[in-house]
C-alpha cells in the first residue's frame, strides 16, 4: 500500500518543456563567412503545461520547479541534427548532450564551424534512456524511431522512462535554418536566435501561449487522473488537526476491498511518435492498484470548502485523487469490446460472495499534440495519445458509478 502512494507522488499534470534555440556568428554580423570561422548555438529552457481541459492557455513555468511531484524534472537534454530532407538511414550531422550542470546554468552554447551553417531536421530528447544508442555520433532517425521503452519500471522509485522520477520527452522539427541572418550579433554573450513559432503553431495550434518561439518537448506518456468521490472521512479536532480514514462503503468493513485494473494496454511504448498503428501487443492487465486498510495519504485528499472555515470539530467526507501514466496505444476503428483499453473498477464488500465491477474504455475527443505526425492514419475512438490528460470520476454507493466520459 505504501508503495502505491509513493508511486502517486511522482505523477501529476502532464507538461511540455520549451527550449529556446539560438545560433551565433561572429561579433559583427556578416552575410558571408570564411570556412573555419566559429559559429555558436545557445539554448534557453522554459516549460508549458498541457494537454487537457483548460490546460492550453498558457501555463508556462521553468523546468525543475515542481518540487512536490517532479513532473517537469529534466536532468539531461540531447540535441540531434540531420541534413534537412535526408532519409531515415542518414547518420546524424551533430549529436550533443546537455548535462544537468548545463540545465542548472540555464544557458547552453554550442560551437560550429561556418561551413556547417545550413538547414537541418532536429530531434530533441530529454532524460534519455541508457543503453539505447541515442548517444551514438552516427545515430539515424530509423534507429531512434525503433527505440522502445518498457512500462515495467513504473514503481515507487522508477517512473515512466525507468529513471528515478524522470519522464522521457521529445520534440521533432524539420527544415530549421541556421544562418547569419538570424537575430543576434553572433557572440557567445549575444548569440543568433532561432524562432520556432511557425513550426509550433503548425504542430499544436490550440496552445494559446503568447511566446511560441522555443522548442516544445512532448512527454512520451499519457496521463490519467482518477477522482474517487466521497471515499475519505476527514475528522478535525478543536485545534483543527485533521485525521483521515477510508469512508463507507469502503473502509469501515475490514474485509472490503477496492481495486483499479488497467486493461488491454501495451507494456512498452516508442521513444518517438510513430506514424503507424501501435504494433506492441496489449496485455490483459498492465498494472493495478489495490486499496487496503491503510489510511489515505493526505497529499491526495480533496477536502470540501467547509474545512476552510472555523470548525468546532466533526466529520466530513472528501474525495481522493490519484494520477498514473499510460503508454501510447494507436488503434483503428471497430475495436472489439473485450480488446478496448480502459479501466476496470472492482469492489467487494465484507460478507459478499460476488464482486461488483464496472469497466470504462478510454475515449477521446478533440485534437492531440501531434496531429501533424498522425495525419492520414484512420484512428478509432479508443486510442491512448501521448501527453494527453484523461479524467474520470468514480463513486461507490451500492454500485459503481463512473463519469463523465474521458476528456
Amino acid at each position: 500500500m505504501r508503495k502505491i502512494y509513493q508511486l502517486l507522488a511522482f505523477v501529476f499534470f502532464a507538461t511540455f518543456l520549451f527550449l529556446g534555440v539560438t545560433a551565433c556568428s561572429s561579433e559583427e554580423r556578416k552575410d558571408l563567412r570564411r570556412n573555419g570561422e566559429d559559429f555558436f548555438v545557445s539554448m534557453d529552457v522554459t516549460s508549458l503545461r498541457a494537454h487537457g481541459e483548460d490546460m492550453e492557455d498558457p501555463g508556462t513555468t521553468d523546468p525543475n520547479t515542481d518540487t512536490e511531484l517532479d513532473e517537469d524534472k529534466v536532468q539531461s537534454l540531447r540535441w540531434i541534427l540531420f541534413p534537412a530532407g535526408s532519409d531515415e538511414n542518414t547518420p546524424a550531422k551533430f549529436n550533443h548532450l546537455f548535462t544537468a550542470a548545463d540545465l542548472q546554468a540555464k544557458r547552453f552554447v554550442l560551437k560550429f564551424k561556418s561551413e556547417d551553417l545550413g538547414i537541418y531536421d532536429m530531434i530533441f530528447i530529454a532524460n534519455e534512456p541508457s543503453g539505447k544508442g541515442v548517444d551514438s555520433p552516427a545515430v539515424t532517425r530509423k534507429q531512434l524511431r525503433e527505440i522502445k521503452m518498457d512500462m515495467e519500471n513504473i514503481s515507487a522509485s522508477e517512473v515512466g522512462s525507468g529513471k528515478s522520477a524522470l519522464f522521457l520527452m521529445t520534440a521533432n522539427y524539420e527544415n530549421v535554418s541556421l544562418n547569419t541572418s538570424l537575430p543576434g550579433s553572433g557572440t557567445q554573450t549575444n548569440p543568433h536566435r532561432v524562432d520556432f513559432t511557425l513550426q509550433n503553431k503548425a504542430q499544436r495550434p490550440n496552445i494559446k501561449g503568447a511566446d511560441r518561439s522555443a522548442v516544445e518537448l512532448m512527454r512520451a506518456l499519457a496521463k490519467m487522473e482518477i477522482t474517487l468521490k466521497d471515499i475519505v472521512t476527514i475528522e478535525e479536532d478543536d485545534t483543527r488537526a485533521k485525521t483521515y480514514s477510508w469512508s463507507l462503503p469502503y473502509g469501515f468493513e475490514p474485509n472490503s476491498s477496492l481495486e483499479i485494473r488497467f486493461k488491454n494496454m501495451p507494456n512498452a511504448y516508442y521513444l518517438l511518435p510513430q506514424k503507424k498503428m501501435t504494433d506492441i501487443p496489449a496485455q490483459n492487465y498492465l498494472y493495478q492498484f489495490k486499496f487496503t486498510g491503510t489510511n489515505p495519504d493526505p497529499k491526495y485528499v480533496i477536502a470540501p470548502p467547509a474545512l476552510e472555515e472555523p470548525s468546532i470539530g466533526g466529520v466530513v467526507v472528501g474525495d481522493y485523487k490519484i494520477y498514473v501514466y499510460l503508454p501510447e496505444y494507436l488503434l483503428g476503428k471497430n475495436v472489439e469490446v473485450e480488446k478496448q483499453p480502459g479501466l476496470e473498477f472492482i469492489y467487494k464488500a465484507e460478507g459478499e460472495a460476488d464482486m461488483r465491477s464496472e469497466f470504462r474504455p478510454i475515449d477521446n475527443s478533440g485534437g492531440t499534440h501531434y496531429d501533424k505526425v498522425l495525419e492520414g492514419l484512420d484512428l478509432g475512438a479508443y486510442c491512448i495519445y501521448r501527453n494527453r490528460l484523461y479524467k474520470v470520476n468514480v463513486k461507490i454507493k451500492g454500485k459503481i458509478d463512473i463519469w463523465p466520459p474521458y476528456v
